[in-house]
């Protein structure tokens, strides 16, 4: 187990400023790395040579020395020379802390009794002894000479007037009086004279030719006189095992051993053994290893016999490293199974090594690093940090720019999670740089040699967030740009909507965090484009294209820049559905064309189309604005260092409302808590503790809403002009799309509940963005007449499935549309009669059961009868162009049910939209049969009453108020009553005990949010 630990590090070169990846070695186990030490007792640890102009470069920083075998210094710290007392007591407790940690170290309290600290200028000296053989005799005489040639050195420079601190002191001091120079090196010259004169000392390979300077340059390449050589006598024979060795594949391996039979011969078994003997570089002398194992099997059993074996080998390897993918994802939710999780990648990474499988090891040891790194993102425990750092830096010896260009960005950008992890632990900005470094490196690599997109993507965005994370807001504007283009091209690369809903699922909070940097720059129409555009993209990108796919554009004479684009999205969807393995050598320049063809065709939409302005393009902030014509929309986002409300008004800038306490840890930590006891509640839903608790969640969520977030918000509307009551379209971004943000509250005395809510000041609906108010718009689809009425009721009367209050919760529907209406009920609703009817009607109201299918979340949908189920696939293929209303009484109907794509809003009322339905309620939670049954009652009496008729949209923030204060009219009391004792008697409670049971509790006490607030509304 390693337990020595180097920290990569950026260094630029001061000389001819190349920037290069350098590990710097804090802690050094003198047992593992012999090497190591060796270095540090000649007094280069910490000196690097650039890589292009060999220029020494000194790091300045404390090393932890463990030497098991000396009991009078088994731990030696050497401090870092330009820190303070404080600072190096820090980095002594941090770098023994991380010794400790470390897996398999061992650690025995009695190495702190045998402890020493010793300055740098003299850690060489106190290294002697651990240097080669021959050189520990001298010690003390040359700790004599040098100390008296130290005090000596110390009296020139003060003899001249010099001041010296820090080694670069030294250093310009030296080059710029070579007179000193001079004096200085006689000095010393003449007291190691003097030692060796007593004691010869064997000279070292890397001795500098000035004794002041210290040798600073890379480790030694391995002579390759002798390989090189036997190569070249051996002729042929040579030249075609150097070929052999260029196999990437068994079955390249096979092939070539079969043409070539003379390297099983003799001479060729002959020859790969004496190249082994002279190889000195460890991984190339673990791949002739293996070739020689092989070939002496094929030797001696035949090459289709050997490689048939190898074949078996690999496709347990394969089978191992799938069985492992699961485990690992398994682990995530019992975390018991890690431990098997390290040992079979580290397992696994061992025998394919052994099998000269070089990928396949190298991608064990970085699912084994990735393992590591998501330990210390559940424990934050430093050992799993050190550990993977050194998994992950162990593998850019193996995959480098060159010859494994993507598997090398991996890996940077893997380090790069590490480090901001660890910075944003511990707030040290040294961390924060290195984490930029990491991901920086990928974006200047692609500069020069383009990598696939996601990558740079992928790092861009990463620096986005940490450029937010430290207040840089130049930067994090300037990343964001740069990921947003390679997202562009990702989504076009994508033909399904889960492919792109999964590639959007990575830029959780970079919009938001580009927003408030925008907003902190001054810039807030900025803020608010940015906003509009990273939220539901790909509701907007469905909206757009099945505008451009209806037959309005066919037979007029716009038809040709349809069918330009048509062609252009066809080609490019061609080339996208070809298997990586098949593509064309030139594929890649065919897509380029064929992308480039399509921005034009889609620019050719937007110039000449009437109404196609921002065709696959987000609103600009004047069309955002005109959104905001007859009610104002607020966008809400949290950002790392506070909330956003962006209220966007018809007449004025928009105006941007700071919520400090709205961050997105703090948001994150809210909505944590809340789906805990939301899905312990929803696992086990007649489970009394479980329902205590959620229901007292919601409570205590929706009163930090309105302390935080709404009140503000509210007291800022008013202040703008706003009337009370009027509209609010709300776009919440991210997490906040889970929560009934109209039912936040505050306390309020004189209210009937005591609490003020946020839809007692204005009635609020949710957009998932300012396009599908535009859409909408365009269409005119919400002054659709909203004249028929389709019922779908009660899919399952006769088993566990029955709703028993769903006759009452339909009858107040019927009434108001006096028999222009269609009722599907028990066993005639089937999915088939629903999509059927569904085109016909203006308003569509489900009365059954629903689900938010959290794994798979296109398959949320209603119950039907049978195996039946309307789900979010079936409405993305439906056309309801006159609908103009769905309601949706059933439980989560409204979940946004893809919580890693949350911006997205991938739930049943998106899809909804999508089908052209201007207008969805739907449930933010497994609600109550009976209190959803009164409000739906109150809801189509309030919305049809002919007397005094008011928008969908106001029906139910009236019927929430009217049955949150129990304000229920006697004649709705009593028709729920007349039917409860039909009910109660198929019970087992006595009939005046259920009656008076139902009476009370189901009656009385509805005011808390649990009852009223899960349905919210959608769109206009």
């Amino acid at each position: 187990m390693a337990h020595s630990f180097a920290q990569t590090q950026m260094l630029t070169c001061p000389q001819c400023r190349h920037t290069f990846s350098a590990d710097i070695w804090l802690i050094l186990d003198a047992d593992e790395r012999p090497d190591l030490l060796a270095r540090a007792a000649q007094g280069d640890l910490h000196r690097l040579p650039c890589p292009q102009c060999k220029c020494a470069i000194a790091v300045d920083k404390p090393l932890l020395i463990l030497r098991r075998n000396d009991p009078q210094a088994c731990l030696l710290f050497s401090p870092a020379e330009r820190t303070s007392g404080e600072q190096d007591l820090e980095h002594l407790n941090e770098l023994i802390s991380m010794l400790k940690a470390a897996p398999g170290t061992n650690w025995q309290e009695d190495w702190l009794q045998a402890f020493q600290i010793v300055p740098r200028a003299f850690l060489p000296l106190a290294l002697w002894n651990d240097s080669p053989p021959g050189r520990a005799e001298p010690q003390k005489h040359l700790l004599d000479a040098l100390s008296q040639a130290v005090r000596q050195a110390i009296r020139i420079i003060e003899e001249s007037g010099e001041t010296i601190h820090p080694e670069e002191d030294l250093q310009n001091l030296l080059t710029r009086r070579p007179d000193l120079r001079q004096r200085l090196e006689d000095a010393l010259r003449t007291a190691l004279e003097a030692v060796e004169e007593t004691e010869p000392i064997a000279p070292s390979p890397e001795a500098s030719p000035s004794i002041l300077e210290t040798a600073a340059s890379e480790n030694q390449e391995p002579n390759h006189h002798d390989v090189e050589r036997l190569i070249t006598e051996a002729g042929d024979l040579g030249q075609v095992l150097v070929a052999c060795l260029q196999v990437r594949s068994p079955q390249e391996h096979k092939a070539f051993l079969q043409a070539h039979p003379e390297l099983l011969t003799e001479a060729g078994i002959s020859l790969l053994e004496r190249l082994l003997e002279h190889e000195q570089r460890t991984d190339v002398a673990q791949m002739l290893r293996f070739f020689l194992q092989v070939h002496h099997h094929a030797r001696e059993v035949g090459v289709e016999a050997t490689f048939a074996e190898i074949q078996d080998g690999v496709d347990k390897l394969s089978q191992a490293f799938q069985h492992l993918l699961a485990l690992q994802e398994k682990a995530e939710n019992q975390p018991t199974a890690w431990p098997q999780v390290l040992q079979g990648w580290e397992a696994l990474a061992r025998e394919a090594e052994a099998q000269g499988n070089a990928d396949l090891a190298a991608n064990a040891r970085g699912n084994l690093a990735l393992a590591c790194l998501r330990l210390y993102e559940l424990t934050s425990a430093e050992a799993w940090a050190i550990r993977a750092e050194r998994e992950l830096t162990s593998l850019l010896a193996v995959f480098t720019p060159q010859t494994a260009p993507t598997h090398w960005a991996t890996t940077q950008h893997s380090l790069g999670i590490l480090y901001r992890e660890r910075f944003e632990r511990s707030g040290n900005d040294t961390l924060a740089q290195q984490a930029e470094a990491y991901y920086g490196s990928i974006l200047e690599y692609n500069a020069r040699q383009p990598l696939p997109d996601l990558f740079p993507f992928r790092a861009a965005f990463a620096l986005t967030r940490l450029a937010a994370r430290r207040r840089r807001w130049e930067d994090c504007l300037k990343h964001f740009e740069t990921g947003r283009d390679h997202l562009r091209r990702l989504l076009a690369l994508q033909t399904q909507r889960t492919s792109k809903e999964d590639w959007l699922a990575e830029i959780g909070g970079v919009y938001e965090a580009a927003a408030y940097a925008a907003w902190q720059k001054g810039n807030s129409r900025r803020a608010a484009e940015i906003l509009e555009e990273g939220h539901a993209q790909v509701l907007r990108e469905d909206l757009e294209r099945r505008r451009a796919g209806s037959k309005a554009l066919v037979r007029t004479p716009y038809q040709p820049y349809y069918d330009d684009y048509t062609h252009a999205l066809n080609r490019l969807e061609m080339l996208t559905q070809i298997d990586p393995p098949s593509r064309p050598a030139d594929w890649a320049t065919q897509y380029d064309r064929a992308w480039e063809r399509l921005q034009a065709a889609e620019e050719a939409l937007r110039q000449h189309i009437p109404g196609f302005e921002y065709f696959l393009r987000s609103l600009p902030y004047a069309e955002i604005q005109r959104q905001a014509q007859k009610a104002p929309l607020v966008y809400l986002a949290a950002a790392p260092h506070g909330g956003l409300a962006i209220v966007v008004h018809a007449e004025r800038e928009p105006h941007i409302q700071s919520i400090p306490e709205l961050t997105q840890d703090i948001l994150e930590d809210h909505v944590w808590m809340y789906l805990k006891a939301y899905s312990a509640w929803r696992s086990s839903s007649n489970d009394e503790a479980t329902r205590t608790t959620w229901m007292a969640v919601i409570d205590d969520t929706t009163h930090w809403l309105g302390e935080v977030l709404m009140l503000p918000l509210i007291e800022t509307l008013s202040d703008l002009g706003l009337p009370p009551n009027t509209l609010v379209h709300v776009i919440p971004i991210g997490a906040m799309k889970l929560l009934p943000l109209h039912a936040a509250w505050v306390e309020q005395d004189d209210s009937p509940t005591q609490r003020r809510y946020a839809l007692d000041d204005y009635a609020f609906t949710y957009l998932p963005n300012a396009h599908v108010h535009y859409q909408i718009h365009q269409h005119q689809s919400a002054e659709r007449p909203a004249e028929t009425l389709l019922i779908v009721e009660n899919p399952h009367p006769d088993d566990n499935y029955a709703l028993r209050f769903s006759a009452e919760a339909v009858a107040g529907a019927k009434e108001t549309f006096e028999g222009h209406y269609h009722h599907l009920q028990g066993k005639a609703a089937t999915l088939a009669e629903v999509k059927r009817l569904l085109p016909t009607h203006a308003v569509l109201y489900f009365f059954t059961h629903g689900e938010a299918d959290f794994n798979t979340p296109r398959n949320s949908g209603l119950m039907l009868a049978g195996e039946d189920r309307l789900t979010l696939n079936d409405l993305y293929d439906l056309n309801l162009s006159q609908a103009r209303l769905a309601i949706l009484a059933a439980c989560e109907s409204g979940v946004p049910a893809n919580l890693r794509a949350l911006n997205e809003a991938v739930s049943l009322p998106i899809g909804w939209l999508t089908a052209g339905v201007p207008g969805v309620i739907g449930s933010l939670w497994p609600v109550n049969e009976l209190s959803t049954a009164l409000l739906m009652t109150l809801f189509f009496q309030t919305w049809r009453d002919p007397t005094h008729p008011c928008p969908p949209w106001e029906a139910l923030r009236r019927a929430q108020q009217m049955l949150r204060d129990e304000s229920i009219t006697a004649r709705l009391k009593d028709r729920f009553k007349s039917f409860i004792p039909e009910f109660v008697e198929q019970t087992l409670l006595p009939g005046d005990i259920a009656r008076r049971f139902f009476e009370t509790a189901a009656l009385s006490y509805l005011s808390h949010p649990y009852y009223w607030a899960g349905f919210a509304y959608y769109g206009l």
